[in-house]
């Protein structure tokens, strides 16, 4: 609050003159309400563009021959973007590398060309943490002891394995000391249709 009792960034107006909706329209508006409504008028027009989004809960890793998921999840070029945020870690601890690496190769698939995949790996730390914050199964910690593809290894197998044609780092962090939330954030591109 200033001294003169207005607060900051917000137009206040006194008088006795009746309510007059029409005249509101007139009254000199703040910064936020300006913002507000330049704000309100793009989430409309980006309301006809999410109708196409759709969302998919399924286990995208599971074996093929688990009869309650069926092969091609997501058809072939049937995707513009894949959004991969905190599940590298869990995926790897409860179907090893082979489950990694099937849902990479799954997502490239599921591109259209020149699709993205943002993928969060996970730092490895958190993965040994994993076991303290909870009770794990003996193949979870069988899967743990047999990891070869290390989170500091995906932006290379990606590239040169799955076969994106660009992988950048958005984000760095330490794939080895990083802390819990502090993570590094990858961006994919398929390679466009020739």
């Amino acid at each position: 609050e200033k001294e003169d009792g207005t607060k900051s960034g917000v137009a206040s107006v006194a008088n006795d003159a009746p309510h007059d909706p029409i005249a509101d329209d007139a009254r000199p508006r703040s910064v936020n309400e300006n913002e507000t409504e330049n704000t309100h008028a793009r989430l409309a027009d980006a309301a006809e563009a999410l109708n196409a989004v759709s969302f998919s809960r399924c286990d995208v890793t599971a074996p093929e021959e688990d009869s309650s998921q069926s092969k091609g999840l997501f058809a072939r070029e049937s995707l513009d973007a894949v959004l991969c945020l905190s599940v590298t870690k869990w995926i790897q601890l409860n179907r090893g590398d082979a489950g990694l690496k099937r849902l990479f190769m799954d997502v490239h698939e599921s591109l259209t060309p020149g699709g993205v995949f943002i993928v969060e790996p996970q730092p490895w730390r958190s993965y040994r943490q994993a076991f303290k914050k909870q009770r794990m199964p003996e193949e979870t910690r069988a899967h743990f002891l047999a990891i070869a593809l290390r989170p500091s290894l995906y932006a290379e197998f990606l590239r040169t394995t799955v076969g994106f044609e660009r992988v950048t780092t958005l984000r760095d962090a330490d794939m080895h000391a990083a802390s819990e939330f502090d993570r590094t954030v990858l961006l994919c591109v398929k390679k466009s249709a020739p």
